[in-house]
């Protein structure tokens, strides 16, 4: 756990999935600042697991995020940090 870290960004071209982004709220709990830099979709069982009716996965938290850079994400990532079934960003939600 890195609770002294505010400020991550996350870069690759090999697509982020939802497990990770559950790794990132639980390795970060103090995170406030979140930057995603990856043009490709997410990968088909990602989707499908991270659809709306699916309740598999508990919605991932960030209670402390206060900046979400999503300008160079694909649009998989936006629908992910934006869809509060999703992801709850409690302070972005203000």
């Amino acid at each position: 756990m890195f609770n002294d870290l505010d400020y991550l960004e996350v870069q690759d071209e090999i697509p982020f999935e939802y497990e990770f982004f559950i790794q990132i709220a639980w390795s970060f709990p103090l995170l406030k600042y979140l930057s995603i830099l990856n043009l490709s979709s997410q990968s088909s069982i990602s989707k499908k697991f991270n659809c709306n009716d699916n309740q598999l996965y508990s919605i991932v938290k960030y209670p402390y995020l206060i900046s979400l850079n999503l300008y160079s994400a694909h649009n998989d990532y936006v629908e992910q940090f934006l869809n509060d079934r999703k992801t709850y960003l409690s302070h972005l939600d203000k």
